[in-house]
């Protein structure tokens, strides 16, 4: 199944996508049993991934739009990369690709709450 999320919301039904979603919003994604939940369900390396890329390319029309998930039969969610050609733009070298990041709810909750997580990987110490 592949889908896109526009604006932090998935397009169409999407319930365990949106379930996800929800859970990462009520939860303290610090807490290790909440962390596990999620990565039970989002692959997690290659979400770091995936966020990486973008940012690295300093893909600006990105996260708001060209977002799309995708998940194999009983398998994790994952992330499709594509459609960077706002990316590497002479014009984006003085761009602050992290303050467009964390202006927009989704990735609030999954890059700002959950890839704190980098290199953690989760520990209630």
């Amino acid at each position: 199944e592949v889908f896109d999320v526009n604006g932090g919301e998935p397009d169409g039904e999407q319930p365990d996508y949106r379930e996800i979603l929800q859970y990462v919003r009520n939860n303290d994604m610090s807490k290790s049993v909440h962390y596990k939940w999620v990565s039970d369900r989002i692959e997690i390396d290659n979400f770091i991934d995936y966020n990486i890329a973008h940012s690295f390319y300093c893909n600006t029309d990105w996260p708001k739009a060209n977002v799309k998930v995708w998940r194999p039969k009983g398998g994790k969610y994952r992330f499709l990369f594509f459609d960077c050609d706002r990316g590497f733009i002479k014009g984006n070298v003085n761009f602050n690709i992290i303050d467009h990041i964390s202006g927009i709810d989704q990735w609030q909750l999954l890059y700002l709450y959950f890839l704190n997580k980098v290199g953690i990987h989760s520990t209630d110490g």
